[in-house]
């Protein structure tokens, strides 16, 4: 028996613009499944989209943070391995400062974690892209929201300035501001 007013999901409408909308009700994002019925349901998409890309800005963090980790890490094991053997130290013959440049590469199992990192990374980014044609003005709001609250919470910049004694200052390093997208490279 059908009843008037029993709708399923194959009576949806999807509206699908190739061109910039603000559309609401009766909107589809990424699937017919992602159907807005309500203005509550947009705005609760909308929501979830700008955390979507909160998530985004987290994900490229963790992958510099990880990186980070093992360039440390390395920097100990190699400072541990010079006390021990001081022979590893570079020998300097004119008087100057003497270095030696030692490449490291990391393990295949960090290696694997920096490439399930950066996929994830990647994975999150694709569907934020995926989000945004559907030219729809909320969701690219949203999007931009999101990345403003993402880079706000994630990635502060922190500069050192080296003062010497004669008052002579440069920037010894400066973070966040390297690559707009850099992850696990």
């Amino acid at each position: 028996m059908s009843h008037g007013s029993h709708s399923d999901d194959s009576d949806l409408q999807c509206q699908m613009e190739m061109i910039w909308n603000w559309n609401t009700v009766g909107s589809c994002f990424l699937a017919k499944s992602w159907y807005i019925r309500t203005e509550g349901m947009m705005v609760a998409s909308s929501i979830g989209v700008a955390l979507l890309a909160v998530i985004l800005e987290l994900s490229r963090r963790a992958c510099k943070e990880y990186d980070s980790s093992i360039v440390a890490q390395m920097e100990r094991s190699v400072t541990a391995a010079a006390i021990a053997n001081p022979s590893l130290l570079p020998v300097s013959t004119s008087g100057s400062p003497s270095v030696r440049i030692l490449n490291l590469r990391v393990s295949p199992l960090q290696q694997a974690i920096r490439s399930l990192m950066y996929a994830i990374s990647f994975s999150v980014a694709y569907i934020v892209m995926l989000l945004a044609m559907s030219f729809n003005g909320y969701i690219i709001v949203a999007i931009f929201v999101g990345a403003g609250m993402g880079k706000f919470l994630t990635d502060w910049m922190v500069v050192k300035v080296a003062v010497s004694q004669d008052g002579g200052q440069g920037m010894e390093k400066s973070t966040g501001i390297e690559s707009l997208t850099i992850c696990c490279t």
